[in-house]
């Protein structure tokens, strides 16, 4: 087995050393080794973790807001408030605000309310059993449409 190099290294406090560096790894009495233990350490860390494609569907939306307690209805609301939001923003990106457009889901009246997006969301879910795997912001889009369609000028 081939001897490993010995180095001095400098600790950071004056004192000098001699030892056996495996891998390149400085020890942790300094600034630098400890950055570099980090990321040994993120790295090997990430790599320990199986990758997975993970998406928040409509029936994990549904469940979160069957929940009783305060935080799991608060999560439900904001993120469907949330996804509305970013559903309208990327709207207005790409043709405007003003009135129904092609490729508008939903028109929210200005008085609506949290509670009223959440109630339409998933009653659009219980209605629509196959929605359950579809991605939880589109099943949101699906069912404020259905709840608050656009009106154009005729009034259709």
């Amino acid at each position: 087995m081939p001897r490993m190099p010995e180095t001095v290294q400098n600790n950071g406090y004056g004192a000098l050393w001699s030892a056996p560096f495996p891998c390149g790894i400085r020890p942790l009495d300094n600034y630098h080794g400890r950055i570099t233990m980090l990321r040994v350490l993120i790295c090997a860390s990430a790599l320990a973790v199986p990758v997975s494609a993970f998406a928040f569907t409509a029936d994990d939306l549904n469940r979160l807001c069957e929940k009783t307690d305060v935080a799991s209805r608060s999560a439900c609301a904001a993120y469907i408030e949330g996804a509305a939001d970013g559903v309208f923003n990327t709207i207005d990106a790409i043709g405007g605000t003003t009135g129904p457009r092609v490729g508008q889901y939903f028109c929210l009246p200005p008085e609506a309310r949290s509670q009223q997006l959440t109630d339409a969301v998933r009653k659009y879910i219980a209605e629509n059993p196959n929605v359950a795997g579809y991605n939880a912001s589109t099943a949101i889009s699906l069912g404020l449409g259905k709840a608050f369609p656009c009106r154009n000028e005729n009034g259709s």
